[in-house]
């Protein structure tokens, strides 16, 4: 790799978007990447939530929002499918009488 700041802070974008996966659970590879983000002159910061689960994180904690920014949108996936699928099946029922 050419040793240049455009790739240092393309190296410390990545590290940044994966540092979330990490986030407080792992300790020993948050402590890997930030020593690697030092490395290349920079730091990594705490993961942010989206701005829906965000206020969950002082009520509930970090774990907790997390957990939620992860479940929920794949609930509520899964819930406008099966109701599409009631609402298919009543239709159709209702149009044999």
């Amino acid at each position: 790799m050419e040793e240049s700041d455009r790739v240092r802070t393309a190296c410390l974008t990545y590290l940044q978007t994966w540092y979330e996966n990490f986030y407080p659970d792992q300790l020993d590879m948050m402590k890997e990447l930030q020593f690697l983000a030092a490395d290349l002159g920079g730091e990594l910061r705490e993961p942010k939530l989206r701005w829906k689960y965000a206020w969950m994180k002082p009520i509930f904690g970090w774990n907790a929002a997390k957990r939620a920014q992860s479940i929920l949108p794949e609930w509520k996936g899964d819930l406008l499918k099966r109701w599409d699928k009631a609402m298919f099946n009543l239709e159709a029922s209702s149009g044999k009488n």
